[in-house]
């Protein structure tokens, strides 16, 4: 595995398919999957269509398509992810928004083959903000994202301690 670190400026785009190893950032537009031995990160600039696999994932942009990593994924605030999500913990921060599913994995080793989407995701629930609920259930069932989430539920889906501000308190 390589330890190189490789960019894609705000004003590339690719369409095609990107494979490779290391750590990568996305500041562009690609229209095409990311295979990654490697993290990605996502800038708020950063737009995809396609699917992510990849060992860990931080998004600030927009992805259309479905998520799949070994090990941690985090969106920011100004994330927009439409697709199914699978990593082993998840952080969401205030204002980011996901469309789908999420679900949570202990065991990379398990992790089941990444869904192809077919350049998007069919939207199978609203777009909510991160202040919502989140219900935690057993490993490799799918968590669902509801109304008004605590700072308790949100650890607990993360399995890392959470601090999150709510309007509510």
């Amino acid at each position: 595995m390589s330890n190189a670190t490789h960019r894609i400026g705000a004003s590339t785009r690719i369409t095609g398919s990107v494979v490779g190893s290391g750590d990568l950032t996305v500041a562009g537009a690609i229209e095409g999957n990311i295979q990654l031995d490697g993290s990605l990160l996502l800038e708020a600039t950063a737009q995809l269509l396609g699917d992510v696999a990849a060992t860990a994932i931080r998004i600030g942009g927009k992805i259309t398509g479905n998520v799949q990593v070994d090990d941690k994924a985090l969106l920011e605030r100004s994330a927009e992810l439409e697709g199914d999500l699978t990593a082993t913990s998840l952080s969401i921060e205030a204002g980011a928004t996901l469309r789908g599913r999420f679900e949570a994995n202990s065991d990379p080793a398990q992790l089941p083959p990444a869904r192809p989407s077919r350049g998007t995701a069919p939207d199978r629930s609203e777009s909510l903000p991160v202040t919502e609920r989140v219900s935690r259930v057993a490993p490799k069932k799918p968590a669902t994202v509801a109304a008004s989430a605590s700072t308790e539920q949100l650890a607990l889906l993360s399995r890392t301690p959470a601090r999150v501000r709510s309007d509510e308190q």
